[in-house]
């Protein structure tokens, strides 16, 4: 897109709305490719956030889950069971010594220890970290503007960065709330939940172990966006009152051009001034092209001369290297 740009800056002289068109193309080309990579920065901070929530607080946080619901499992048959056994006491001396052994054996039941042995035996060490890096071929042909792992703040991404930021602060704050919420709601589910004995029904125990991992999943969505939070606002701090800078350079003045007779210039010898005059007369004859009219067939027959030509002008038949320069020149200082 840079280079069509170019070609139509030399072509049109600066100006015309075929240039005009190119330019906004490629300004739009600019921005849209400033905001997809500044897109890609905050997802792979996003999913270095997740995938390390995940393996330190999500995966563990449901394996306690899943022991917390067996173990409210044991906790019902367990109550179910003493159920049984009250109301089932005899009055023979036989059954009596039974049941006591049965409600002594109940009562031995720990649900908080029942998975111990268990997760001793078949635990396993944690997984390896999976590293998020930024592929720097991406940015290879922007050298400059588009850096690696850092937010590009211009005039085509400002905006956009204000209004992501804005909106990843709306979601904290929801997120706090909700954190609020469900806090409030444990202790309260606790507090109304304890029996005569101090002991925690199995229902109001799932509701806690419900809650506990929600909030977990509140927090790892909160720690996610605020390190985003956190890189916006510093690439958005180092811009500080600065004006914004332009993310699309639409100057041509500047950029190099590559001259095939660079190595003939200065040396001031007629066959390098020659090369140079030669070279300056096809940018006049493609400057000219436009504006040249269309000549007359040829006739085989050469024309009358007139009685007012002068006939003592000789004709240049192009022979002469230096003439061939001297009128290059002057049609160059002609056309400038």
């Amino acid at each position: 897109m840079r280079s069509r740009f170019e070609e139509h800056y030399v072509k049109s002289g600066r100006g015309g709305r075929k240039l005009d068109e190119v330019r906004d193309k490629y300004q739009k080309a600019c921005r849209k490719l400033h905001l997809t990579h500044n897109e890609y920065v905050l997802l792979l901070c996003e999913a270095a956030e997740f995938e390390k929530d995940f393996r330190t607080v999500l995966l563990p946080g449901l394996l306690e889950y899943q022991q917390s619901v067996q173990e409210g499992f044991v906790l019902t048959w367990r109550q179910l069971l003493q159920d049984l056994a009250h109301f089932s006491d005899f009055t023979s001396d036989k059954y009596k010594d039974i049941h006591k052994r049965i409600d002594s054996s109940l009562h031995s039941i720990k649900h908080t220890e029942e998975y111990n042995d268990f997760t001793e035996k078949h635990k396993t060490s944690p997984t390896e970290a999976v590293k998020f890096s930024f592929d720097e071929s991406l940015t290879e042909e922007n050298a400059g503007k588009l850096l690696p792992n850092q937010l590009t703040v211009d005039n085509l991404t400002v905006e956009w960065l204000r209004t992501k930021l804005s909106d990843l602060e709306t979601n904290i704050k929801d997120i706090q709330e909700k954190k609020t919420n469900f806090s409030s709601q444990n202790q309260e589910i606790l507090h109304n939940g304890k029996s005569s004995n101090n002991d925690i029904s199995a229902s109001k125990t799932s509701l806690v172990d419900t809650s506990k991992k929600e909030l977990n999943e509140l927090k790892c969505q909160e720690r996610k966006m605020l390190k985003q939070t956190e890189l916006i606002k510093c690439a958005l701090n180092e811009l500080g009152c600065e004006e914004v800078p332009s993310g699309c350079d639409l100057s041509i003045d500047n950029q190099p051009f590559v001259n095939s007779n660079s190595s003939e210039q200065g040396d001031g010898t007629e066959p390098s001034l020659i090369k140079r005059a030669l070279g300056h007369q096809k940018i006049v004859n493609l400057l000219k092209k436009p504006f040249r009219r269309k000549s007359e067939p040829s006739s085989p027959v050469a024309p009358p001369r007139t009685k007012g030509r002068r006939e003592s002008t000789p004709h240049s038949d192009g022979s002469d290297p230096q003439r061939r320069m001297h009128a290059s020149v002057s049609d160059l200082t002609k056309y400038k």
